[in-house]
């Protein structure tokens, strides 16, 4: 009687592991989905210097990091959709088009980054340690989370930072500013 109750009970936890193993099986490891960062916008954006900044907000540091993929490959993917449907150069996406990501990429989420073309504004300023004309970005950055159904999350972020140096300084200032907020936000929901 006693080897049925530890064969009943073996038997039981073999069931329940299974399961749990059963309905993990269409998710990344650990339960979650698989995510996607897509970027939208002009190809001044998309070098690596700006794929390196949505790595750092996004991928550092984040146990889960295994399961979110960007770079060339899903933009890549995001080229061919636009020539699927006839066109050789990107769109501007329309809702029904952000709802085909998901499916068409692969995956179980997309983040869309859809950059708006950024302001740059110069003039004249002095500080203790420089004087000059100084470059101000500012940076405009539509986020899109997206499953297969509906658009999960919308947020707007607007940045700005300033150089000395450069319209690119003050541009990348501003987007790592735009990619530290949206993380924030974003991440939580993936």
């Amino acid at each position: 009687m006693k080897r049925f109750f530890i064969f009943l009970s073996a038997l039981t936890l073999a069931v329940l592991m299974l399961t749990g193993v059963c309905s993990a099986a269409g998710q990344g490891s650990n339960g979650k989905d698989k995510v996607a960062i897509l970027l939208v916008g002009s190809n001044d954006f998309k070098s690596t210097q700006y794929f390196t900044m949505i790595e750092n907000h996004f991928l550092k540091n984040n146990p889960h990091a295994g399961q979110i993929v960007l770079g060339t490959d899903i933009q890549s993917k995001y080229q061919e959709y636009w020539l699927d449907k006839g066109f050789l150069e990107e769109q501007q996406p329309t809702k029904d088009d952000l709802l085909a990501m998901p499916e068409y990429l692969g995956v179980d989420k997309v983040l869309v980054l859809v950059v708006k073309d950024p302001v740059v504004e110069k003039h004249w300023a002095v500080t203790l340690m420089e004087s000059g004309e100084k470059s101000r970005a500012s940076i405009q950055i539509n986020a899109f989370l997206i499953d297969n159904e509906k658009i999960i999350k919308s947020k707007v972020s607007n940045n700005e930072d300033d150089s000395f140096s450069s319209d690119l300084r003050a541009k990348r200032g501003a987007f790592k500013k735009c990619m530290k907020e949206l993380s924030t936000e974003m991440l939580p929901l993936f």
